[in-house]
């Protein structure tokens, strides 16, 4: 068997958010950033160095769509519903891509910032800013991103399912 090359294919990447699958990303649509290191480091008058690991799980999502994807309606909706209802709509955000081997779960996720609108003659992106409570990255090895993203998805259903109530 040849050796070959891995390749990435940003068509093989998929997104999830609340339960609703992202469509209509723009070119570079995802970014993605703890919101503190992961340690921080003090030095004493004498030149002893402490470290401390940061308990702060928390994250910024950054999702940039099209103009035209049907992603924003949803998008805008939810905000429209969380105004009208006084309260946020948390829920998983999964990204997952077979192709490089990564797998992104972020829980407890609500939008944080509407994107700004811009109109031209040309077709503008949307930039949406989600927050995070918890922020989970994985670099798996070939063949695990799928099994991984099932599950995480099962997990992810459960969670979102849970902070809905009908009354």
């Amino acid at each position: 068997m040849a050796d070959t090359l891995p390749s990435y294919s940003s068509r093989e990447v998929e997104l999830v958010f609340l339960e609703q699958n992202i469509t209509g990303v723009a070119d570079n649509f995802a970014s993605i950033e703890q919101n503190s290191d992961f340690t921080d480091e003090a030095v004493g008058g004498f030149g002893e160095v402490g470290v401390s690991i940061s308990p702060d799980h928390t994250g910024m999502f950054e999702l940039t769509l099209q103009q035209t994807s049907l992603t924003n309606k949803f998008l805008s909706n939810v905000i429209i519903l969380q105004r009208l209802n006084k309260t946020l709509y948390r829920g998983s955000l999964t990204l997952k891509d077979p192709s490089g081997g990564a797998l992104v779960q972020l829980r407890d996720c609500h939008i944080k910032k509407a994107p700004t609108l811009g109109f031209s003659s040309q077709m503008q992106d949307r930039t949406w800013t989600i927050f995070c409570a918890d922020y989970v990255y994985l670099e798996l090895p070939a063949g695990m991103t799928n099994a991984a993203a099932a599950l995480g998805g099962i997990l992810a259903t459960t969670e979102t399912l849970s902070k809905f109530s009908v009354k």
